[in-house]
């Protein structure tokens, strides 16, 4: 993990819904996160290979447009870096799915004291032990 010598702890946000990426953004940082922001897969996928050295944890929308969902980018990241801290959160998705591809999921709507909590944990390193 890195510090990105601020101190900080970088997340890269997936979420195609504008509303909701400025809300958890706004519930992580005052928590010393900082939070990068993609619209859909297309565009986390290409943040996640430039600068993928310094995130310590992607949390992404399960359904996007443009092609890339959430569960893809979760296969294709994998293939780049297999030890990527992934955790997916999503209104409407089976957990079963995503125990098909060992990532955590957070199902919306969450409680955000719970979320902040969960997240803290995950980025701890304890995302390979947990669904959520």
């Amino acid at each position: 993990m890195s510090d990105n010598g601020n101190g900080k702890k970088k997340i890269l946000l997936v979420e195609d819904d504008e509303i909701v990426r400025k809300f958890i953004k706004e519930i992580l940082t005052p928590h010393g996160f900082e939070v990068l922001l993609a619209e859909n897969g297309a565009e986390g996928k290409s943040i996640f290979l430039e600068k993928r050295k310094g995130i310590d944890l992607i949390i992404s929308d399960v359904k996007m447009p443009g092609g890339i969902s959430g569960i893809d980018l979760v296969k294709e990241i994998r293939k780049i870096d297999p030890e990527a801290i992934i955790v997916l959160v999503s209104g409407d998705l089976d957990p079963k799915e995503a125990e098909k591809i060992k990532v955590p999921l957070i199902l919306k709507p969450f409680n955000n004291k719970k979320f902040v909590e969960t997240i803290k944990h995950f980025i701890g390193g304890k995302a390979r032990e947990l669904t959520a």
